[in-house]
């Protein structure tokens, strides 16, 4: 064999050994290098919002600032409107009742004679009527007071002879500050012109087992 064979042969042999003891130790330092690298990834504090939730961090609420573009909601408590309930007055008084024909027998009687008095027709009988049928103080205001139209100058129903066209009981009544009075409606009209009507808005109270007129509009 001639030493360039045997040269070869010999420089085959040393590069094989020397890249069987360089290369381990080369590849072993990119090794730790590449493992170096995921350990620093890995210790790097995550910043997403998923991560934040799984550790048990609140999330951030971000506020958006009302603009032209973006309106404000309300988050108010809204109002709630409450419909007024409907008012239901109570039925009219039986007419039949006990107390309902006192009433109206009382009223009718007073209305019969005030329309006569109204005129300036005052006889015995209808100063009489009128006392029995009203309190003493209501009395003595329409007795010292008659009222007198002089015939030339009527010009209503008022003015002129009258009748009663009807005498209707509508209930009790709360007037002011005072107690409740019953309230009874005397519709009448001219005995002359008998479609020209008027009326008489009684109030009575009752005093002493007894119903008296107290008021007259």
């Amino acid at each position: 064999m001639s030493f360039a064979d045997s040269r070869a042969r010999g420089g085959g042999t040393r590069g094989s050994s020397w890249r069987s003891s360089v290369l381990p130790p080369v590849v072993g330092f990119l090794m730790l290098a590449i493992a170096g690298c995921g350990t620093v990834s890995s210790s790097v504090e995550p910043t997403t919002h998923g991560a934040a939730t799984s550790l048990g961090q609140p999330i951030a609420t971000v506020t958006t600032p009302a603009t032209s573009s973006t309106p404000a909601t309300n988050t108010s408590t809204p109002t709630t409107v409450v419909q007024p309930e409907s008012i239901r007055l109570p039925p009219p008084p039986s007419p039949t009742a006990p107390r309902s024909r006192a009433i109206l027998h009382v009223a009718t009687r007073f209305a019969n004679a005030y329309l006569l008095y109204q005129l300036g027709r005052t006889p015995r009988t209808v100063k009489t009527t009128i006392r029995s049928t009203c309190t003493p103080s209501f009395a003595r205001l329409l007795l010292t007071q008659p009222v007198n139209v002089p015939k030339p100058t009527r010009s209503s129903v008022v003015d002129e002879p009258s009748a009663l066209a009807s005498v209707t009981y509508t209930g009790r009544a709360s007037l002011g500050a005072g107690p409740p009075v019953q309230i009874v409606v005397a519709r009448y009209h001219a005995i002359a012109h008998p479609n020209a009507t008027e009326q008489l808005t009684i109030e009575l109270t009752e005093a002493d087992g007894s119903w008296l007129v107290t008021s007259l509009r």
